[in-house]
């Protein structure tokens, strides 16, 4: 009697835009035993995570990983370590994960460029979770300014902002609308708020075209934001800051200047291969900001990777040859605040009203995809009810 074939196992660690949609993808392939391990049990919808700043809601900014990727496709573990050699994932469950093909889309962490970043004020803006305390932090400085001597109301109503790409400026602009609502309620005079954008280079966003930069400096301004170019930070003490030539008291440093994969194992861009596969170890795929790309960092190539990686594994099971991956093109969208955005595509440049339309469409196309329809528009419009995701966070695991 012949014996049935073992079905291959594909594991998928990260629970982010790259890991959820090539579990999506491959969880249609009966040939394969498929499983997405993540340390939450929610995916972090990033696109409305600044929108936490502005209003508080968090209801609208996870959703279960379970409804994405089905529970039987799903298990909620932090990885400790991976065995290459023996083909095997190890949570901190001590359960151990055996895989023939690994996908690892593990997302990125911040990267402080080697300065010191010390004191309780100091936050980072890297997920969901980050900026709901974040604002929790807002809510607190501005219930504190209410009764503070006026040299304390000038430092907890200076909030500075490092770094001037795509975050900083969602960040600077949410930070500033929600402050000086927030003083308006505690009854503060909005003229001890100050909102501080600090950027190391000679224009904001100075990966995109010129115009681009233009604008949304002059979108910031216009909504109180100061903006200082070629400014980098060079020591920080709990509430004196050298930037440059610059000395600034300040209780609040929230630090956007840039983010690294946040890598499982010791690796490089040059250990990847065109296939986004680790050089000696063609069964382990690296995606997402874990991996290498020209246009790292974008929800875009983190979705052409998990398109690219689960066409990949398709043939591999069904043994036809794989073709190398070739980076696309992205367009950007930055948004500052509700009803305002710059796109830039190939060939456009749209600002405006009908550029927030446009990011916004993007929004509701990745969620009508991926969830039921009322369940998409419930997140899409923030009306999801919120189900206390922060209680089932676990442990972090050591990589993070």
């Amino acid at each position: 009697m012949t014996q049935p074939t073992k079905k291959p196992s594909i594991i998928i660690v990260g629970g982010g835009f790259a890991g959820v949609n090539t579990a999506i993808q491959l969880k249609k392939l009966h040939e394969a035993s498929v499983t997405l391990i993540s340390d939450k049990s929610w995916h972090d919808y990033k696109a409305r995570a600044f929108r936490v700043l502005e209003d508080g809601d968090t209801s609208s900014i996870y959703i279960p990983l379970a409804d994405l990727v089905g529970e039987n496709h799903f298990i909620v573990d932090a990885v400790q370590a991976i065995d290459l050699e023996n083909h095997l994932v190890v949570g901190e469950s001590m359960i151990e994960y055996p895989y023939d093909y690994l996908v690892l889309a593990t997302g990125s962490k911040v990267n402080f460029h080697g300065v010191p970043m010390i004191g309780e004020m100091t936050f980072t803006v890297n997920s969901s979770r980050e900026a709901a305390q974040l604002r929790q932090h807002l809510e607190k400085s501005l219930a504190a300014m209410k009764t503070a001597s006026d040299e304390k109301k000038v430092s907890l109503g200076h909030f500075l902002i490092v770094g001037g790409g795509g975050t900083g400026i969602e960040v600077a602009a949410a930070v500033n609308k929600s402050a000086r609502e927030l003083a308006e309620i505690f009854g503060v005079d909005t003229s001890f708020i100050t909102v501080d954008l600090f950027h190391s280079g000679s224009r904001i966003l100075n990966k995109l075209k010129p115009e681009v930069s233009e604008a949304v400096a002059k979108r910031l301004r216009m909504q109180g934001v100061n903006i200082f170019y070629n400014r980098r930070l060079t020591q920080e003490h709990l509430e004196d800051i050298s930037i440059g030539d610059l000395h600034i008291k300040a209780d609040t440093i929230i630090w956007t200047a840039g983010v690294k994969s946040n890598a499982l194992l010791p690796y490089d861009n040059a250990s990847i291969t065109d296939y986004l596969t680790l050089k000696d170890h063609p069964e382990v795929y690296v995606i997402g900001d874990a991996g290498r790309d020209e246009y790292y960092g974008m929800a875009q190539t983190a979705l052409e990777h998990a398109k690219y990686v689960s066409e990949c594994i398709k043939n591999r099971v069904h043994d036809i040859q794989n073709k190398p991956y070739i980076p696309k093109p992205v367009s950007y969208a930055v948004p500052v605040l509700s009803g305002w955005a710059a796109v830039q595509t190939k060939y456009l440049v749209i600002t405006g009203w009908l550029g927030w339309l446009l990011r916004r469409s993007v929004d509701l196309r990745y969620l009508i995809y991926r969830l039921p329809l009322v369940e998409a528009w419930s997140i899409f419009t923030g009306t999801k009810q919120n189900n206390e995701p922060a209680l089932q966070i676990v442990k972090e695991p050591i990589h993070e």
